[in-house]
């Protein structure tokens, strides 16, 4: 037994017409609307994220982001970022502008003395003659010895 089935627009034109279930007429205006409403997108390559991960699917990029509770940000998401913050970037070094032109110029009173070290500085100061500057971790552990061995004195 072969079984008809055909489609119509909303005007009641005959669009397709299959019989059993292998298409045998179709207008252009019903290829038109089929070619458009069908889009297949492939499986992206996988990739290794931002964690170390190595992503291998849709599915599997969908696990992840729902495991480590994270969210997906598109193009326009980081666009309209980037315009907020430009705002209120724009925002900011108006008010710093406003206020500089404002600000008073600062009066001192009296003559300005000269700094006096203490002995820690001038202790420092010794150990690191004619040497490279140390880096920042390395000065505080100077300091820090050289304060318990001034203090043990």
């Amino acid at each position: 037994m072969s079984r008809t089935r055909i489609v119509y627009d909303g005007k009641g034109d005959r669009l397709a017409e299959f019989k059993n279930g292998e298409l045998v007429y179709a207008s252009e205006e019903y290829e038109r609307q089929a070619a458009a409403d069908y889009h297949v997108m492939p499986d992206f390559e996988p990739f290794v994220d931002s964690t170390g991960t190595l992503i291998t699917g849709r599915a599997h990029w969908r696990e992840h982001v729902r495991r480590h509770d994270a969210v997906e940000m598109g193009a326009s998401d980081l666009q309209a970022g980037t315009a907020a913050w430009d705002k209120r970037k724009a925002a900011a070094q108006e008010r710093y502008s406003k206020a500089a032109k404002n600000a008073k110029p600062v009066e001192l009173k009296g003559e300005p003395r000269p700094i006096q070290p203490s002995r820690l500085s001038i202790e420092i100061a010794n150990r690191l003659h004619n040497r490279p500057a140390p880096d920042r971790k390395t000065l505080v552990q100077l300091a820090l010895s050289e304060s318990r061995r001034l203090n043990r004195r």
